[in-house]
């Protein structure tokens, strides 16, 4: 499960890194991009995560 995380959270960090490099700070734009990435696997993070849990716990 730490792994579907630190996924996702290092393409944020990249995306922070590369977008900041580029245009000096962040803005409404880039948190509009940023959303835009967690929204577009529609749920399937989350989807790997409960199953993730559900192995874990029996």
């Amino acid at each position: 499960m730490e792994n579907i995380i630190d996924n996702s959270l290092q393409e944020a960090t990249e995306m922070v890194a590369n977008y900041k490099e580029k245009h000096g700070s962040i803005d409404a734009k880039f948190n509009i991009e940023l959303q835009l990435m967690y929204n577009s696997d529609k749920g399937e993070n989350i989807e790997r995560e409960m199953i993730d849990l559900l192995e874990i716990m029996q």
